[in-house]
């Protein structure tokens, strides 16, 4: 039978008696049997939750064989695991931005477009990034070697002696090959012919202008040269590059022994330039030191290179490109190294 209404006032009554309601803040009075309610739902939604995740771990540890600690462990180590390759990630993208913003920063500092005002031909001497010198260093033996393959041309001649008389015919015939000395790319040679040890008389050729491949057809005569006397000499053909304003470069030689050639036979023979041997020359070397300038105290020296006959890999490389090319402005970038290191060999 449904209560009556006087048996539903009791139970509201013993309701509102077991419930304070909140006198401070009417508004958010609310009964307790509510509160009851709210929390053990909660309470059993948690034991829910981990009684499913029990329940699972147990089917794991049920196909797997792994216990349930195995299970905790693997788990741990999936999430460190995790971490660290999206630490690995964030870590990588500041320092790709940090690197942007410092090219950013660097840029406009070396202005090698200058370097364009020294002609076209000159734009394969410049080395626009640092890391070609390292890739492109060499032992000081490399560097040398190379120098000493350096092509210079070479030269056609003709020797012809006259027993009757004791004189030597020399025709200087012509050179090929020559390399460019002049700005233009091209140079104006002409040949000096003598005779060592004396040097007493000597002979030049007309001067051909801006060409590389020359062609003398000029005869010179060296009289009262006995036989005996010419096995003890050395015929020197040095071909150099005129200039009108300055000293004359050469550009190489050719030294025939006469000893080592039969004056009985007419020679006609075509022989490779050699470079020229320094006589009385110094050995001298180039230091550039790059200083922090201090107005007030003393100026400190970051660093310093070194070019010149001691040096080694690229600056051996350098002052053998410059020593091949004179009058030509020749532009590389240079490692600095430690301003104390050297010293004693300097």
């Amino acid at each position: 039978m449904p209560p009556s209404s006087k048996e539903s006032a009791n139970v509201a009554e013993s309701l509102a008696a077991e419930a304070p309601i909140n006198t401070q803040n009417p508004a958010l009075a609310m009964p307790s049997t509510t509160l009851r309610i709210v929390a053990s739902s909660e309470e059993f939604m948690t034991a829910k939750i981990e009684t499913k995740i029990e329940n699972v771990g147990k089917e794991i540890t049920a196909a797997t064989g792994i216990p349930t600690w195995g299970l905790v462990a693997i788990l741990i180590a999936v999430g460190a695991i995790v971490l660290g390759v999206c630490f690995c990630c964030i870590r990588r993208c500041f320092r790709k931005r940090r690197s942007k913003d410092g090219k950013k920063g660097l840029k406009g500092a070396v202005d090698l477009k200058g370097v364009q005002l020294l002609g076209g031909t000159y734009k394969d001497k410049v080395q626009p990034d640092m890391e070609e010198l390292t890739d492109n260093a060499e032992e000081p033996d490399e560097a040398e070697s190379k120098q000493s393959e350096v092509k210079l041309g070479r030269l056609q001649y003709k020797l012809e002696y006259d027993f009757n008389s004791n004189s030597l015919a020399v025709t200087v015939i012509r050179a090929e090959d020559l390399p460019a000395l002049d700005m233009g790319g091209t140079s104006d040679p002409y040949v000096k012919v003598y005779l060592l040890p004396d040097k007493k008389k000597k002979f030049e050729t007309k001067v051909h202008r801006k060409t590389l491949s020359p062609e003398f057809n000029e005869t010179f005569t060296f009289k009262s040269v006995p036989y005996a006397d010419a096995m003890n000499k050395t015929l020197v053909f040095a071909i150099f590059d005129f200039d009108r304003f300055s000293k004359h470069d050469q550009i190489g030689e050719v030294k025939v022994p006469l000893c080592q050639i039969d004056l009985a036979q007419t020679i006609e023979e075509w022989r490779e330039l050699q470079s020229v041997e320094g006589e009385g020359g110094q050995k001298v070397n180039l230091v550039v030191t790059v200083v922090d300038y201090d107005r007030i105290g003393t100026s400190e020296p970051i660093g310093k290179c070194i070019l010149g006959y001691n040096a080694s890999g690229t600056e051996l490389r350098h002052w053998s490109d410059m020593l091949a090319s004179p009058r030509r402005p020749i532009a590389q970038w240079h490692t600095l190294k430690d301003p104390e290191d050297g010293d004693k060999k300097d």
